[in-house]
């Protein structure tokens, strides 16, 4: 008679842990992630709809608080199970339900942003000042921690413009980011060939040096770009024109100094931006103040920021590019005070 074998489960599933199990049965998702019948998609409230959440007063006038948070970037993406939402769509999304809503008067933008890609810094800007065209609203620009380059621009449509004392803003300008390999690939010994039609065809390759003629036409593109910044500058914010200089460095400015160079209006906190904005609507200081949020937390302030990036500590950690912020940056232009991504 044959001997019949038990079925032997590796360690892991037999452990008395229940942790070791939950990690084991986790990885085992992941390695079947890339089949079609299973599709895993943890901490994504992207296809949850905009929910209109009151965070303080009461009455039928209302302020939409309009979150821009985070690195500006013309695409959404995944790292590992972390969800990017693209900023540009959910900030459109929002003053959409806003400009739809005749009991909205006033809209109140509270900006946490370093900036990010050219395009997808200057279609936010295009879109705000479009939504203030369109709605002859009024309309504040809150600074919180920082609000630089790409993060500032969007403000310019704004009628007023506040900071806080500590806001981090300015680095009005452009930098063009481009990794280089060809470092690393001579020390493995790996080398990449290529055959092109002209010889600019591979400009700003990763896997060479820059030439000089190369680097004057990025530096060309570059300073164009900038102008665009600057043009837009002059449109929105005159007074700044004094201080044509100081701002020209592409420094950043604490709020203070922001407020001697004409980049912000005033100083204070964002109970302040929001009192503005009731005073310019003509509402009464118990006004409703609203958001638009997806996923609209328990106990909602005007401090709780709608979220365009969702993880745990524990996922992000794992991956340190991820931990810093920096995944999404690659080669191109950008409105971006890069430090600035480290803390998003």
């Amino acid at each position: 008679m044959a001997k019949i074998h038990p079925l032997r489960l590796p360690p892991v599933f037999r452990s008395r842990r229940p942790w070791l199990l939950l990690l084991a049965a986790a990885l085992m998702a992941v390695g079947f992630s890339g089949c079609t019948f299973l599709r895993i998609d943890v901490f994504d409230g992207d296809r949850d709809p905009l929910r209109e959440t009151v965070l303080e007063g009461e009455g039928r006038r209302k302020i939409a608080l309009v979150t821009i948070q985070g690195p500006l970037r013309s695409a959404s993406g995944k790292s590992g199970l972390r969800s990017q939402r693209n900023v540009v769509p959910e900030v459109v999304a929002q003053l959409k339900r806003a400009a739809e809503d005749s009991n909205v008067k006033a809209v109140v933008l509270k900006i946490n942003s370093p900036g990010g890609t050219v395009t997808a810094s200057e279609q936010l800007y295009h879109e705000i000042k479009r939504f203030k065209t369109r709605t002859g609203l009024p309309l504040v620009a809150q600074f919180m921690d920082v609000a630089a380059s790409g993060g500032y621009y969007a403000a310019l449509p704004a009628d007023t413009i506040i900071a806080h004392p500590t806001t981090i803003t300015g680095s009005v300008g452009v930098i063009y980011l481009m990794p280089k390999i060809d470092a690393l690939m001579d020390k493995v010994g790996v080398e990449m060939e290529v055959i092109k039609s002209g010889d600019q065809k591979d400009m700003g390759s990763v896997f060479r040096s820059t030439a000089p003629q190369e680097a004057r036409l990025l530096q060309e593109m570059i300073s164009q770009l900038a102008q665009r910044f600057v043009s837009a500058m002059a449109l929105h914010r005159p007074q700044t024109e004094p201080s044509r200089a100081a701002i020209a460095t592409a420094r950043i400015f604490l709020g203070s100094e922001a407020l001697e160079l004409g980049l912000v209006d005033s100083l204070g906190f964002l109970t302040d931006g929001i009192a503005q904005a009731r005073t310019m609507a003509g509402l009464p200081e118990n006004a409703k103040v609203v958001a638009y949020q997806r996923r609209p937390p328990a106990d909602g302030t005007l401090y709780h920021t709608p979220g365009t990036r969702q993880w745990t500590d524990a996922l992000a950690s794992a991956n340190p590019l991820a931990r810093l912020g920096l995944e999404g940056v690659s080669a191109g232009f950008y409105y971006l005070w890069l430090p600035g991504t480290l803390n998003q």
